[in-house]
């Protein structure tokens, strides 16, 4: 049967290919960082070792609209900096900010405050640090917050003032008929 491959063929020709694709890759030319006068690559520091350590707030109690600041500590448990992190802060779903290009020393803490305007509700807020596409996302990087609402007013004065509008409406109807039950006396 001429013309027709053979079996062993038709397995060895995608593997001359994919030999040659490899073997093309190797011979790119590879580079060399010198640090501090020495070849190598430079130490990068390891993103699980950074912890964030605790989410506070400048009122634990805000009303809605209030301006709070979150503050936020994270440590740097490896021997080298950290260097070009961020941290993304939000509530719930909502991003508030991501502060970008922070360094932490190694072995240090990190304190970093942001200003978020309070909105009513429960709210989680988390902070998330990462490093390039590397993201952090432990059970230590959440806080919760409980905003109440704004206020409008005095409740109490708003009520009685309905009360006193309601009271009059319900004189006034009711005046004409108390009137004629006295005439017809």
């Amino acid at each position: 049967m001429k013309g027709i491959p053979r079996r062993s063929s038709v397995i060895l020709a995608p593997a001359v290919i994919l030999f040659v694709v490899l073997a093309a890759f190797a011979m790119i030319p590879s580079t060399t960082v010198v640090v501090d006068g020495q070849g190598g690559t430079p130490p990068t520091f390891n993103i699980t070792l950074l912890k964030v350590l605790n989410i506070s707030f400048s009122n634990d109690k805000p009303k809605e609209g209030q301006n709070v600041t979150i503050i936020v500590l994270i440590a740097n448990n490896d021997t080298v900096d950290a260097t070009n992190v961020s941290l993304t802060i939000r509530y719930d779903t909502t991003n508030i900010t991501t502060v970008p290009h922070l360094t932490i020393s190694a072995g240090k803490v990190l304190k970093v405050e942001v200003p978020w305007k309070a909105v009513k509700f429960t709210h989680t807020i988390y902070a998330i640090p990462s490093y390039e596409r590397n993201v952090l996302t432990t059970a230590s990087n959440r806080a919760d917050i409980v905003v109440a609402a704004k206020p409008i007013g005095n409740a109490y004065v708003v009520f009685a003032a309905l009360v006193i509008v309601l009271l009059a409406f319900l004189a006034a109807v009711a005046a004409p008929s108390v009137w004629e039950h006295v005439r017809k006396r």
